[in-house]
């Protein structure tokens, strides 16, 4: 660590009790978990009151749908509270891919469908059972077809990969601390909106995205905080037992973090070889400084 990681630290720790976003962080979770867990806690204690006025919590239900967006809405309010539209202007021309990103969309298309495969032919080789193949097309439409149904994708990118990543990051100068609580707390944001049965685990399922959002913390690390990589990530990464490739169970949950440590390995050594040379501030993006970069970087 050289001294102007040193400063940085140092001023961040000095500055941890008067950090002036906190408010932002209160005000994310108030929200986003106040009305998902309320809304649960309502739907069980007046179940038969409020289920013929509402209807079932299903996926598309219309309250199940704004608890779901809510994330991304209120990533988005909280750049506009902290420096008016400007402030929201500014975020979202990070979502414009800088031409040295641009290889990264490959990369993630290939990683995350050998890594679908590979759950597949590891069920296969452990003698788990695994779902008869569909052809090529029906697995295309599938797919397209995931992208409107996983309506949480775009609910939760901008608000915790947008803001509550970058916020930590913050507050811990480490892309795998912040990428472990984040994937924590929207494992637990998810929670209640989630399908289990016998054959699933939540625990297996929260872990699973704190192993997922540590891989996904380096490429944003890289990419200026572009949340469409994550995306995109996401995307195939849910895709798996949509295309019958595999059962999601308590075997695949364990064979797919299994997988996802490696993944988080690999990219470790790859962005510890890349980043060597750089200064702590140009190597992790930080709410709200990452967006006054992407300005000057365009």
């Amino acid at each position: 660590m050289n001294s102007q990681d040193e400063n940085v630290v140092s001023a961040t720790k000095a500055g941890r009790e008067k950090n002036p976003y906190r408010k932002y962080l209160a005000l994310f979770i108030a929200v986003t978990f106040g009305f998902m867990w309320g809304m649960v806690f309502l739907f069980i204690l007046f179940e038969e009151w409020l289920t013929p006025v509402f209807g079932e919590l299903t996926q598309f239900n219309p309250l199940v749908l704004i608890a779901l967006n809510l994330p991304s809405v209120v990533g988005l309010f909280i750049y506009v509270l902290y420096d008016g539209f400007g402030g929201l202007k500014r975020y979202l021309k990070t979502l414009i891919p800088r031409k040295k990103d641009i290889f990264w969309f490959p990369v993630i298309i290939v990683v995350m469908s050998i890594f679908a495969i590979s759950i597949r032919l590891l069920s296969m080789l452990f003698g788990v059972d695994v779902p008869q193949m569909i052809s090529p097309v029906q697995m295309l439409l599938l797919f397209l077809r995931n992208f409107y149904e996983e309506v949480g994708m775009l609910g939760t990118m901008f608000g915790y990969f947008g803001f509550l990543l970058p916020y930590l990051q913050r507050s811990y100068k480490s892309n795998v601390i912040a990428g472990l609580l984040t994937g924590f707390i929207m494992g637990m944001f998810l929670a209640p909106g989630s399908a289990f049965s016998d054959d699933t685990s939540l625990l297996l399922y929260i872990l699973q995205w704190m192993l997922l959002s540590v891989c996904v913390s380096y490429v944003l690390c890289d990419t200026r905080c572009n949340v469409l990589f994550f995306l995109v990530t996401f995307w195939i990464a849910c895709s798996g037992s949509r295309l019958q490739l595999y059962y999601w169970t308590t075997s695949t949950q364990i064979i797919q973090n299994s997988l996802l440590v490696l993944v988080w390995v690999a990219l470790h050594f790859v962005f510890k070889y890349r980043n060597k040379d750089k200064p702590l501030h140009e190597r992790l993006p930080i709410f709200p400084d990452f967006i006054e970069q992407g300005v000057a970087a365009n």
